[in-house]
């Protein structure tokens, strides 16, 4: 029983899904990500900086 990647019809697969995933990255370089209001639906309250998060969360990573 050959290993998964050993296949290489998997391989060229997998391979062809890493460069997919590289060129959107490489696409969309220096682009700011979509905002939506999804954190809002889901819990009820509107999104927040990462930045103002960890200023209120600051004293649990001092510990």
């Amino acid at each position: 029983m050959a290993c998964a990647l050993g296949d290489p019809t998997t391989f060229a697969a997998a391979l062809e899904g890493v460069e997919g995933l590289l060129r959107h990255w490489a696409a969309t370089d220096g682009s700011p990500a979509e905002v939506t209001g999804d954190t809002e639906k889901l819990t009820g309250r509107p999104a927040r900086a990462f930045g103002a998060w960890a200023a209120e969360h600051a004293a649990a990573f001092r510990a």
